[in-house]
């Protein structure tokens, strides 16, 4: 990835410069992932389950590991439990792949 496009904010050493995070959250245009490369995250998966209602929403949350600044939000809602469970698992687990691969030196 071009880091001249790149939104990311890292205090580790080794990362490349990058243009400032414009302070509108809005602005961040979160459908395109903005990663360095060799970046460091932290991926946080969360799974809500609403037994009563019957209700399934799964999101997961990229952050930088150096600042904590979010990167990336994506949330899958409008699922049914217990139907959609394991389907909400693997899209879980496909994300966790995903942007895994995206900082993966390899």
């Amino acid at each position: 990835m071009d880091s001249s496009v790149s939104e990311a904010n890292s205090a580790h050493p080794s990362a490349e410069p990058s243009s400032p995070v414009p302070e509108d959250g809005s602005a961040l245009g979160w459908s395109q992932l903005r990663l360095l490369p060799g970046s460091s995250i932290v991926l946080t998966p969360k799974l809500i389950i609403d037994g009563p209602l019957g209700d399934l929403c799964v999101s997961i949350t990229v952050a930088d590991f150096w600042t904590m600044d979010v990167i990336a939000v994506e949330v899958r809602p409008s699922m049914r439990f217990p139907q959609d469970l394991h389907l909400a698992l693997l899209w879980l687990e496909e994300r966790i792949v995903h942007y895994s691969n995206t900082v993966s030196p390899f």
